[in-house]
């Protein structure tokens, strides 16, 4: 959801109000340490109306922040890799719009968005929300049946060198999670 700095929801037509005067939108994608953000979209439509550039590595002191990101106006960054605070803000005059994957983003101070006027817009790929649960089962039935363990024994040469355990039945314990945990701990 968009939150339009004047208070309240943005309008669903973006075009309504543009950001960017005459001179072409510059967009920073931030933080793609696995350099997939370029392949998980089509960024053909968005290259035709802006400057599209991908920065793969961290920048998190203040000094590169203004260095490297002063002329952008939109960054779309990779969930709390980028803290957008009040500060934030400030070094970077001419940005208008933040697009932060996944629904929120604990690391953006949206009031300091909304006092300098910037856009914060977060987005989802419909089940992406479950992710989260999925990989918890992943390393919970990795754990129980020590695949870790038994993938280093086979690549050194030994074979079944233990027994897993069966999850049917346990009565694990766990935490909540702020958004998604109750899929995370559902055994039959």
């Amino acid at each position: 959801m968009a939150v339009d700095p004047r208070g309240g929801k943005a309008p669903a037509d973006a075009s309504v109000t543009p950001i960017h005067g005459t001179r072409r939108l510059r967009v920073a994608v931030l933080n793609d340490y696995q350099v997939a953000a370029q392949g998980a979209a089509d960024w053909d439509e968005v290259r035709s109306r802006a400057d599209v550039t991908f920065i793969h590595e961290a920048i998190l002191d203040p000094d590169d922040i203004r260095g490297k990101l002063v002329d952008f106006n939109i960054l779309c960054v990779m969930r709390v890799r980028l803290s957008a605070t009040r500060e934030t803000f400030k070094l970077l005059p001419n940005l208008k719009c933040v697009v932060t994957t996944g629904a929120a983003n604990r690391a953006t101070d949206l009031q300091a968005a909304c006092d300098h006027g910037v856009v914060i817009s977060g987005t989802t790929n419909g089940n992406g929300r479950l992710a989260t649960a999925e990989l918890t089962w992943a390393l919970v039935l990795a754990l129980a049946q020590r695949i870790p363990q038994d993938d280093r024994a086979m690549r050194a040469g030994r074979w079944q060198t233990s027994v897993g355990s069966t999850l049917y039945g346990s009565h694990p314990r766990h935490r909540r999670s702020w958004r998604s945990g109750s899929p995370c701990c559902t055994l039959r």
